[in-house]
């Protein structure tokens, strides 16, 4: 019987990451930041199994994260979540699409490729703390057999 070994996730590392998402906004140079906190946030995603992760605990992680920040942090995190969430989406559909984007913001990415479980898995919890909603419980079941 094969076994599999969960990854420990590294908050820390997750904290690090949507802080790369403040600090900016809609300003010269906003999309390049976008670049950059989108590519920290895919890049925690796969390096931590995000998926494989125990949502209420990822969401509970983001909100430690702004409970941590002042208000005009996370206010600034939520204007602008929709501009990184939307060049996440992208750069799964496809990080070459975005090559000129990442370039000009000196190739923040890690990988030629991502997986939509664990980006669906940090934008979930990202959403769920924001929308102020409670992450839908991931169990897994053995099957009979």
């Amino acid at each position: 019987m094969a076994t599999t070994t969960q990854i420990t996730p590294d908050f820390d590392a997750l904290h690090a990451a949507l802080t790369r998402s403040t600090g900016w906004g809609s300003t010269a140079g906003g999309t390049l930041n976008q670049a950059t906190a989108a590519s920290a946030l895919l890049d925690w995603g796969e390096d931590n199994d995000a998926a494989g992760q125990d949502r209420t605990e990822l969401a509970a992680q983001v909100q430690d994260w702004l409970d941590a920040n002042d208000r005009a942090t996370g206010d600034n995190f939520r204007e602008n979540w929709p501009g990184i969430s939307r060049f996440c989406d992208s750069m799964v559909r496809s990080v070459p699409q975005n090559r000129g984007q990442l370039h000009d913001a000196g190739s923040p990415n890690r990988r030629e490729n991502y997986g939509s479980a664990d980006w669906g898995a940090v934008q979930s919890a990202i959403e769920t703390t924001l929308n102020g909603t409670r992450p839908t419980a991931v169990t897994q079941t053995a099957s009979a057999g």
